[in-house]
């Protein structure tokens, strides 16, 4: 009873013209009756097959249990040559540098003083590179570098664990270059989107980024969910209403040190870019979809850029703007 009802929605699926493939992404179906048959094989091989499927038991003995053991480790192994293995290792890099070569130094924990100097999220030093010019250009690299940056070994450990654990999922399903672009484009706008609606004074993290990824899986469970059989369907929904009170409690218990509206511009972001990114080419995929979602994500970054770079002085002339500028830049210099 449960096997036919568990193989119906696939079939379903079939009948629409498309079905998911060993990586979890939408496919067009064959047409001929052997490409049928060959893509209901491939049906059972992937992601979003019956949960009785994927359990150790449906193999006998150790042989199933090793299978599953090894499909685990397989779903979180990534390389150092990888685009994850390369962010990864700029973010270590740099927590080392801003604590022991920029100064002022410090042991473990780096200084804001040194995190600014480095590239932090900085509303007023973002402006300055609009009302001045020059070599106040230079600040345009913050919404990008403060993604690599972080404030402690607490928070670099919370960040790498989540992209260890979930970047190479997003990376099977986007590439490299599709995951490497969802990490800085995602990141990169949170830190906007905080900037221009929360005006921080000293942001960092990876963790824009990190909601970014959130927000691809989003994505793909939505463009997915009328594909997966219904145990699938009934295991996801209980994981997205457990992730996401965990989430919200995350949020509440760090509600004065947290970032909140860069994780949501991070989140936001995601989901219209995994879109963009995805892969797939099925109806699901479809042109209009993805225009769509580009348009909205053009939007929102442009929406952004014009509140940071040009309404966010306040009261200040642009005359007053490159004063205190100038004086800025002097704490680069400052130990």
């Amino acid at each position: 009873g449960s096997s036919g009802q568990a193989r119906s929605e696939p079939m379903a699926a079939l009948a629409h013209g498309t079905y998911v493939d060993s990586s979890g992404n939408l496919r067009p179906s064959p047409g001929s009756s052997g490409g049928r048959r060959d893509t209901e094989m491939r049906l059972q091989n992937s992601h979003f097959r019956s949960l009785a499927d994927m359990s150790p038991r449906s193999q006998p003995g150790q042989a199933g249990q090793q299978g599953f053991i090894d499909q685990l480790r397989a779903s979180f192994a990534f390389t150092w040559r990888s685009a994850l293995g390369v962010l990864l290792a700029i973010q270590l890099v740099l927590y080392v540098a801003s604590c022991w070569l920029v100064r002022p130094r410090a042991l473990t924990q780096p200084t804001s003083a040194a995190l600014w100097k480095i590239g932090s999220s900085c509303h007023f030093q973002e402006r300055c590179a609009s009302a001045a010019g020059g070599k106040f250009l230079f600040e345009l690299r913050r919404p990008f570098t403060a993604i690599f940056l972080h404030g402690s070994l607490s928070h670099i450990l919370f960040n790498v664990i989540f992209q260890v654990l979930c970047g190479p999922q997003a990376t099977q399903k986007l590439g490299n270059a599709g995951f490497l672009c969802l990490f800085l484009v995602t990141g990169a706008f949170g830190n906007l989107f905080s900037a221009a609606v929360a005006v921080s004074d000293c942001g960092v993290g990876a963790s824009t980024a990190c909601y970014g990824i959130v927000g691809a899986f989003l994505a793909h469970l939505w463009l997915a969910w009328g594909h997966m059989d219904p145990a699938w369907r009934k295991w996801s929904r209980n994981m997205l209403l457990l992730n996401g009170v965990v989430m919200v409690i995350w949020e509440l218990i760090g509600w004065s040190k947290l970032d909140h509206f860069g994780h949501l511009g991070g989140l936001l972001s995601g989901f219209p870019l995994a879109v963009i990114l995805s892969p797939g080419d099925s109806s699901l995929y479809s042109r209009r979809r993805r225009q769509a979602c580009s348009a909205l994500l053009i939007l929102g970054i442009l929406a952004c850029c014009v509140k940071v770079f040009l309404w966010g002085s306040g009261d200040k002339s642009i005359e007053t703007l490159q004063v205190l500028c100038e004086q800025s830049w002097h704490r680069y210099s400052a130990d």
